[in-house]
């Protein structure tokens, strides 16, 4: 549900997967900023990248970024944190920006079910969430989920 010319945020975006997509979807005018820590991950997706002029990739821990950064509001975002969720801290920060949406990729129940409490505490309203068998014949499932601003 973006439109052209919006301003997206691709937290934990490793080498690029919902990066490049995101943006196609926000065109030439638009702006998606990739935060990864990895620097193996941040050399793939720079390279993934190379012919896209609306991506900044930012080589940095997501706290920390979002700590440093200038940036004042973003329309929406991308997070796919790693096990343990994105936790009170990275949400606190995120939640600063003012997203109208905000996108959760998670592969532990237990992390999302943290997050969307803390999300829930700060505003946002778990509109919609999917389970994916990525994974079959594992107990693993990784879950999209919807976040609006109330």
């Amino acid at each position: 549900e973006l439109s052209p010319g919006e301003h997206v945020l691709d937290l934990y975006s490793g080498a690029g997967l919902f990066t490049l997509p995101l943006a196609d979807a926000v065109g030439a005018g638009g702006r998606v900023e990739a935060v990864e820590g990895d620097r193996r991950a941040v050399k793939d997706a720079t390279h993934n990248a190379k012919r896209y002029q609306n991506i900044l990739i930012h080589n940095q821990g997501v706290s920390q970024w979002l700590s440093q950064s200038k940036l004042k509001t973003c329309d929406v975002i991308v997070l796919d944190p790693p096990r343990a969720g994105a936790g009170a801290e990275v949400i606190n920060k995120m939640v600063k920006l003012t997203p109208r949406t905000i996108v959760y990729v998670a592969c532990d129940p237990a992390a999302l079910a943290r997050d969307v409490a803390l999300l829930n505490d700060r505003g946002y309203f778990l509109e919609e969430i999917t389970g994916w068998d990525a994974f079959p014949m594992t107990h693993h499932v990784e879950s999209i989920a919807k976040f609006v601003s109330r």
